[in-house]
């Protein structure tokens, strides 16, 4: 009895563990992809309905689709200098990151706000709502 108590508790603790990998694989992809200006490397991971707040005032639900080139094309608009972000919650059922993206505008550094937030789909982790706002 003791030993199967200890094998359900060893796999809930890897089962943790592969899930904070996941998330942090997930969320590297997408800091890449917002810093590289190059959304296809994190647009396998984009839910069915991704939830799109930027600071040109594009807010709302998108396809994984529409939200890539939204995204794309609001990158290419900003061009990315710098992106940095730090996950805060990668236990909870809705894992968020928060962090900064830096840009130069008219020869001046500006910051946007940068938050991205997942959830459980079908077995995968998929990234269900992007803010880069001031």
């Amino acid at each position: 009895m003791f030993l199967i108590l200890l094998l359900c508790l060893g796999f809930q603790i890897l089962s943790a563990q592969d899930k904070t990998s996941e998330i942090n694989f997930i969320l590297n992809k997408a800091h890449n992809g917002i810093e590289k200006t190059n959304v296809s490397l994190f647009s396998d991971y984009l839910n069915s309905r991704v939830y799109i707040s930027l600071s040109d005032g594009t807010k709302g639900y998108f396809s994984a689709n529409q939200s890539y080139y939204i995204i794309q094309d609001f990158l290419i608009g900003i061009n990315p200098i710098k992106v940095s972000f730090e996950t805060a919650s990668e236990e909870s059922e809705n894992p968020v990151a928060f962090g900064d993206i830096e840009y130069v505008s008219s020869g001046k550094k500006n910051k946007l706000k940068l938050f991205i937030s997942m959830e459980f789909f079908h077995d995968k982790w998929r990234i269900t709502h992007i803010s880069m706002t001031k």
